[in-house]
């Protein structure tokens, strides 16, 4: 065995190694991303969550509002429908989330659709149907968000 093939031989084994080491540290790194992906999924679901129930107790402060023969003093529409506007541009924000759950898209849509609406409705009957609309859909999302967070927990272990 000349210089030559053992420089040819060593070399080899050096490839091998380098590769398998290279393979290892790519395992690694994909660990760590999903980590924090994880990590990313545990803080921001239930800051989410707790929007969609504040979103959730104003409408139904609204839908006792609107059923009401006396209206409520101090108590304003246009400060309930806030909270759910803020709950939509939180889901927008964070809409990545949920780009693998098509029911969540679902409900987040019919929820815009709904929340659109009352906003042109000027009949009352009319406005406190489409306030029950936008209470179940915000149940829905609570649910699905739910179902996601324990889904997307139980994966991660």
């Amino acid at each position: 065995m000349d210089t030559n093939s053992v420089i040819s031989i060593l070399g080899s084994l050096a490839s091998i190694v380098g590769a398998g080491f290279a393979w290892w540290q790519v395992k690694r790194a994909k660990k760590i991303a999903d980590q924090i992906k994880i990590d990313r999924v545990r803080r921001e679901l239930p800051e989410l969550k707790h929007v969609a129930e504040s979103s959730r107790e104003d409408i139904k402060k609204l839908i006792s509002y609107l059923q009401s023969e006396k209206q409520s003093r101090g108590l304003k529409p246009d400060d309930l429908l806030r909270t759910i506007q803020n709950l939509i541009e939180k889901f927008n924000d964070n809409k990545h989330l949920f780009n693998d759950n098509s029911d969540i898209q679902k409900q987040f849509n019919n929820l815009i659709k709904s929340f659109d609406r009352y906003k042109e409705i000027t009949d009352t009957k009319e406005k406190l149907q489409s306030a029950k609309d936008i209470y179940q859909y915000i149940n829905n999302i609570i649910y699905e968000v739910n179902k996601s967070f324990d889904e997307k927990i139980v994966q991660a272990a």
